[in-house]
């Protein structure tokens, strides 16, 4: 293959400001409860999480993707990090906001006061 057409090719699919074409709706709900998402999903999510949601619109999302992502941005210090109730979030995010209080010294006991 020449490295023109190469180019092009990565190009298309990786340039910058460009969402990724095809979504599949299937996936969309009926899977995601399951832990089943498609590649389309997670890059969907990672555009919307860092082009077109704020990190509270992120946290409160219904996308598993999305809310994951949030829990662990560091726009959310430990003060707002204790204000997040963990049972209202997908398994998922709920398990990586554990790890990240875990990661930042906030024990769990201090966050459930609160």
């Amino acid at each position: 293959m020449k490295w023109s057409k190469l180019k092009h090719l990565v190009e298309e699919k990786f340039l910058p400001g460009k969402m990724p074409d095809k979504i599949n709706p299937m996936y969309k709900k009926q899977y995601a409860d399951y832990g089943e998402l498609s590649r389309q999903d997670a890059y969907r999510a990672c555009w919307e999480f860092v082009h077109d949601i704020s990190i509270e619109e992120a946290i409160n999302s219904d996308d598993c993707l999305i809310q994951a992502l949030a829990v662990l941005d560091s726009r959310i210090g430990k003060r707002r990090l204790r204000k997040i109730e963990h049972k209202k979030l997908h398994p998922l995010a709920s398990k990586l906001f554990l790890e990240r209080l875990k990661a930042e010294n906030i024990p769990l006991v201090a966050q459930l006061r609160e």
